[in-house]
């Protein structure tokens, strides 16, 4: 009888040594799951900031575009009334 019950005992105890084998082989795995998906966050991460950074990059040169052709087109509108103020200026210095 303590002989079956020893030989009971071995199997049980074998089978909670190849349980806790397998679940070291799980945590190892988790583990290392856990570490590559740190690693693709951070790189993902990267990404989204040169994103943000070729964003800003390119409001900055839209902003410079648009303020350089509102210029431009204010000095245009701006050539244009004078020059029709010197026709009017002349036109009504023609009737006197």
């Amino acid at each position: 009888m303590r002989e079956d019950s020893d030989r009971k005992f071995k199997a049980i105890e074998e089978h909670f040594e190849a349980s806790e084998r397998r679940f070291e082989a799980i945590e190892g795995q988790l583990k290392t799951m856990q570490e590559l998906s740190e690693k693709r966050f951070e790189a993902i991460d990267r990404r989204f900031e040169s994103m943000d950074k070729r964003f800003e990059e390119q409001r900055e040169d839209f902003h410079l575009s648009l303020k350089a052709s509102i210029e431009a087109l204010n000095k245009c509108l701006t050539d244009k009334i004078s020059a029709l103020g010197s026709r009017w200026g002349i036109m009504a210095e023609d009737t006197l």
